[in-house]
């Protein structure tokens, strides 16, 4: 599944997963020892399984009716680590996942038992975590030269990075419905969302950009990581650790102009850039803060859309608590030179000034004056070059 064939990779996907089904390679044959039957299923299961959880959709491959057992695949083994069997039982764990968490039946649960379920997924995330070796195992630091072969460093970052998107999904539903006991989760998901989206970022420089490596790595998960960070700056601006956010904004938009590069401009990864520049001037123009410093039940708040609880009603534009500032002994942000060079030049300013703050459900602009949606519509057009025009043959007008 890479990006050269990206417009029919589901579709193939999607047929091999019926075709498995339709030939009966997830019942199993006693007649059939050599194993090639059960490899071949067991693969497409494990990429039908992230393919569905990345995108959304339900997956074809139903997991009550199998009964093909997982074969020992000498390749995928790597000194004490089977990549083949962990990778199949990550996709097992996806596919509880999609059932008790994201299916239009789950919806229709109680809270206190969907809260239940996601502690419990994310329990056995863990499990599997600590299942893995110590130098394939996700979380900890990620060392290229301790690998023996690129095969190894290919399994090594396939299982870092599924593992810390699956973390970011889980840690933003968390943050989403609440945890009714953080105590018994494995997860605290305000910092763990940040450090997972950051981890994707740093993993991005052991990339390698080529025809065989697999667009979900190249592209999906440094995505979501990349707009995770974002949301985080612009919705809690000054929070103690904006500044290195914004650097690992900066680094990602590298990987993306890079990564536009190779692709000789296939993709227009040049709009990334840009969104790490308004970023940036969106915390540097921010309202100095002159108000008393926050207490101590005023805790850090990093706020996620449709369901996270919101700050009480009342509080003026230069409280520390709703500007999210845990910290009061945190030095503001002053100027340019905290952040030293900007990586990428842009004229940010007209764009910025059309982005609003929200202040106890209205939204303003910078100067005090009340937002208008009219008003925003200029803010994405300096954003999208024409790229979008050659790419999608469309015409993009935001007036």
């Amino acid at each position: 599944m890479t990006h050269c064939g990206g417009q029919v990779a589901e579709t193939l996907l999607s047929e091999a997963a019926r075709m498995s089904q339709f030939v009966r390679l997830n019942r199993g044959s006693a007649a059939l020892t050599d194993g090639a039957h059960q490899r071949t299923f067991w693969v497409i299961y494990s990429l039908e399984k992230l393919s569905c959880f990345c995108q959304g959709r339900t997956s074809a491959i139903p997991d009550e009716d199998i009964g093909c057992h997982i074969p020992h695949v000498p390749e995928a083994i790597f000194g004490d680590f089977n990549w083949f069997l962990s990778s199949v039982r990550f996709g097992r764990l996806i596919s509880k996942a999609l059932t008790a968490l994201f299916s239009v039946s789950a919806t229709m649960k109680p809270r206190d038992e969907y809260q239940q379920d996601l502690q419990a997924i994310s329990s056995q995330l863990e499990t599997w975590r600590q299942s893995i070796p110590p130098l394939f195992r996700p979380g900890g630091r990620f060392a290229r030269a301790h690998f023996s072969s690129p095969t190894a460093v290919i399994a090594a970052l396939r299982t870092h990075f599924t593992y810390h998107n699956f973390v970011m999904v889980l840690c933003r539903l968390g943050l989403q419905i609440g945890v009714s006991d953080a105590g018994t989760s494995p997860f605290n998901p305000l910092e763990t969302f940040m450090s997972s989206a950051r981890r994707v970022i740093e993993l991005t420089g052991h990339l390698e950009v080529e025809p065989y490596a697999p667009s979900v790595m190249l592209t999906v998960f440094p995505l979501s990581a990349f707009f995770s960070l974002f949301h985080l700056i612009i919705d809690n601006p000054q929070h103690f650790e904006t500044r290195d956010n914004l650097t690992f904004l900066d680094v990602a938009a590298g990987y993306f102009r890079r990564l536009e590069y190779t692709m000789k401009q296939e993709f227009p990864f040049s709009i990334f850039p840009k969104l790490a520049a308004v970023a940036q001037e969106f915390v540097l123009k921010l309202p100095r803060r002159s108000g008393p410093t926050s207490s101590a039940t005023e805790v850090e708040t990093l706020s996620l859309p449709d369901g996270h609880p919101v700050p009480e009603a009342g509080l003026e534009l230069q409280s520390t608590s709703e500007l999210g500032i845990s910290n009061p002994h945190v030095l503001p942000i002053q100027d340019q030179s905290d952040f030293g060079d900007p990586l990428y030049a842009m004229n940010a300013n007209a764009a910025f000034d059309q982005l609003p703050l929200a202040i106890d459900g209205a939204a303003y602009h910078v100067d005090g004056t009340q937002f208008s949606p009219e008003d925003g519509m200029g803010f994405f057009g300096n954003l999208l070059d024409q790229t979008y025009n050659s790419l999608y043959g469309v015409d993009v007008s935001w007036q």
